[in-house]
């Protein structure tokens, strides 16, 4: 088995992390190789909490570098890469396995989400072959399966980011009786660099501010919300932070709405913070700044800035007003009332 293993590890030498892509324009390629299925050494199962795992293939003739968490690329458009991932199942019954490449999305609270295997990938997911769509992985035992990816001539550069999946599905009732099909899947990330100019470039908009008052007209609390749009062609990270003042700079507070996480290339997010202690000074105005650099660089590259206003009159001082000259209309009425003289009879 491991001669099996190695002579695959050769086929697939000129692909991984850093090997040369082959180009467009070179002879019909080779199919890939058939998947190779090899024992699990008993005493990784109990090191594993779940029943199956999918990992990029470690032996460094393919990989270059042992111990990969991730798929991870750099190459030109209309480049073909060839790669292998591990199927390893630990339970005791043999599992069917399909296998796909998916497109990944940062939902409306940052976090990176992947396309189902029903939904189309457009991107890097609908890139990927693999060998077989499907594979049957006895117990106790893992299989490597070689995969190519090919990246279109049309390609835009910068980063593309998805994953490669195996998903098994098994049919349960649910408390209804009813029979329903559960989908398990498991995950390798797989980001591709395209050759070409990297631009970073984010934009905030939508900025909202909603102003809660307090009975101190100095202690409301001004709930900031507003996205960031990357509009470049690589991932990035940063930090955001919100000012909120009244006229002239009345009780500027300013806050850390906290790290922005990874944003993908055409993703937007809602962030959201609250203020505390804004001053209800009749109008508070709002800016935003956010600093954005590369998933892979230190250093801020771009700032954007994005500004509200919002009415925010001082509530509790205006009803104190008004109860005070309610309070002396009735009284000089009173007075009026006792002032006048009695009715002559």
């Amino acid at each position: 088995m491991k001669y099996l293993a190695v002579m695959l590890c050769a086929s697939l030498a000129f692909a991984a992390t850093n090997a040369a892509a082959t180009p467009a324009w070179a002879a019909v390629p080779a199919p890939l190789p058939d998947p190779v299925s090899t024992p699990i050494d008993p005493s990784q199962s109990s090191a594993v909490p779940d029943s199956w795992t999918l990992t990029p293939e470690s032996t460094t003739v393919v990989a270059g570098v042992p111990g990969r968490t991730e798929l991870s690329y750099a190459a030109e458009r209309g480049a073909a890469i060839r790669d292998a991932v591990t199927l390893s199942n630990f339970s005791d019954m043999q599992q069917t396995f399909r296998l796909y490449g998916a497109d990944a999305v940062n939902n409306v609270d940052g976090r990176i989400e992947y396309r189902s295997g029903e939904q189309l990938s457009g991107d890097v997911g609908s890139w990927v072959t693999f060998a077989q769509d499907s594979v049957v992985v006895a117990a106790h035992t893992q299989t490597m399966v070689a995969f190519e990816i090919r990246i279109p001539s049309e390609a835009r550069s910068g980063d593309h980011v998805g994953a490669v999946f195996a998903s098994n599905e098994s049919l349960a009732s649910d408390p209804g009786k009813q029979v329903v099909t559960i989908d398990r899947r498991v995950s390798t990330r797989l980001i591709m660099r395209v050759a070409g100019d990297t631009v970073v470039d984010i934009s905030v908009s939508k900025v909202h501010t909603t102003y809660r008052h307090a009975l101190n007209p100095a202690g409301g609390v001004g709930q900031v919300s507003f996205d960031i749009q990357n509009r470049g062609n690589v991932r990035v990270v940063g930090a955001a932070r919100a000012t909120l003042k009244g006229p002239f700079g009345v009780g500027q507070q300013t806050v850390s709405v906290g790290a922005v996480p990874e944003l993908l290339p055409g993703q937007q997010i809602t962030m959201t913070a609250d203020v505390a202690h804004v001053a209800a000074a009749m109008m508070i105005y709002t800016s935003v700044a956010v600093e954005a650099s590369r998933v892979t660089d230190l250093g801020v590259l771009q700032v954007a800035n994005g500004t509200a206003r919002t009415f925010a009159p001082p509530v509790s001082v205006l009803l104190g007003v008004l109860i005070v000259l309610v309070a002396a209309i009735v009284l000089r009425m009173r007075r009026r009332k006792s002032a006048a003289p009695p009715p002559t009879i």
